[in-house]
Formats: structure tokens, sequence, C-alpha cells
């Protein structure tokens, strides 16, 4: 599937993703030092016990999505919503 080429501030922008960031215990945009694999802007969407990190590499503007969960945890609530809010949009990140 073709990657479709969204800046990540339009994305912080869809209705969708700001629905997800109200029912967020915490919520950030951060940015990636340079020489990192994180050199870029982010979106951090935090839970209770998840961590969704979207983020846009700074010179190939590819988009990826990390999740993070405490240990001893399971669960992809917030990660699943995240991914379905982009599909609206048919913005697909990269996973690792």
């Amino acid at each position: 599937m073709n990657e479709k080429q969204v800046c990540i501030n339009t994305i912080r922008n869809f209705s969708e993703i700001q629905n997800i960031i109200n029912q967020c215990h915490g919520f950030g945009r951060t940015w990636g030092k340079a020489g990192s694999p994180y050199h870029g802007s982010h979106i951090v969407f935090i839970k209770e016990n998840e961590i969704v990190l979207l983020y846009q590499h700074r010179k190939t503007k590819q988009l990826k999505i990390e999740h993070f969960l405490k240990p001893e945890t399971s669960g992809q609530g917030l990660f699943q919503q995240v991914i379905n809010a982009l599909k609206v949009h048919e913005v697909f990140p990269k996973t690792e």
C-alpha cells in the first residue's frame, strides 16, 4: 500500500485525532534530535498503561508509529484508536 504524504501538523488537526487527544491522560508534541532515528516531529498519546508515538522523519517525511505498554500489562486500545483514525484519512504509518 502506498503511503500518503501528509504533514504531521495536518494530522494533529484531524478531528479523529483531536477526539483521541481529548480522551488521553496526557498528550504532547515533541521533536527528535538530529542524527537519531527519531529526528523529526512527534505526537505523543498517553493513557494510564499505554503510550503511542506517531512521528514524521524530518528528511524523508515518512510517518512511523510505535506502541509502548507498561510492563505486565496488555492491550492495544489506544494504538488501535490512532491507527483507525489515520485510516479514515488513508494515512498508513510504518510500524516497527
